[in-house]
């Protein structure tokens, strides 16, 4: 992720200001950090991908929810370390929405997102599909199959001005 300088001090400053245990704190943080923690983080992230490697020796595919709630306010005005989602009447950092696909980019894996229906009030669903390294190909058979069974995806409003 690249950010102008400006903006890169002011993440600095806003890190620099939040305790650990701050919900906007992991990320905001992460994005900030030195060259030391990343190089412990990304030997992390290689130990993790060799789990993800053993997963997969004896499953297809992983299916997960896109993400824990359905779509949400964009809160575009919001600076991004102070937005948040409410999960089970439970105010959360915004970058909760991030759990479930962040299981996938971190180490390298594919992935597909595919609409899975919408919620009683409309707002849409969906699910991600996960495979192993290098399976693009019999991921991408795997989404078309399960498309062709998932709920229509919801057709989004039409707003008038």
């Amino acid at each position: 992720m690249s950010a102008s300088d400006e903006a890169f001090a002011a993440d600095c400053e806003a890190a620099d200001a939040l305790t650990d245990d701050d919900p906007s704190a992991f990320h905001l943080k992460s994005r900030t950090m030195r060259h030391r923690d990343w190089a412990r983080a990304d030997e992390d992230r290689h130990k993790l991908r060799g789990r993800w490697a053993d997963y997969f020796t004896e499953h297809d595919i992983l299916i997960t929810p896109a993400a824990p709630t359905a779509a949400v306010d964009d809160q575009t005005s919001v600076p991004s370390h102070q937005r948040y989602i409410t999960v089970d009447g439970e105010r959360r950092s915004f970058f909760d929405q991030t759990s479930w696909i962040n299981l996938a980019g971190p180490v390298g894996l594919p992935s597909i997102v595919l609409p899975a229906g919408s919620t009683s009030t409309g707002l849409p669903l969906a699910i991600q599909i996960i495979g192993p390294y290098l399976s693009d190909r019999a991921l991408i058979t795997a989404a078309q199959q399960l498309a062709r069974i998932l709920p229509t995806p919801a057709t989004p409003p039409v707003f008038t001005a």
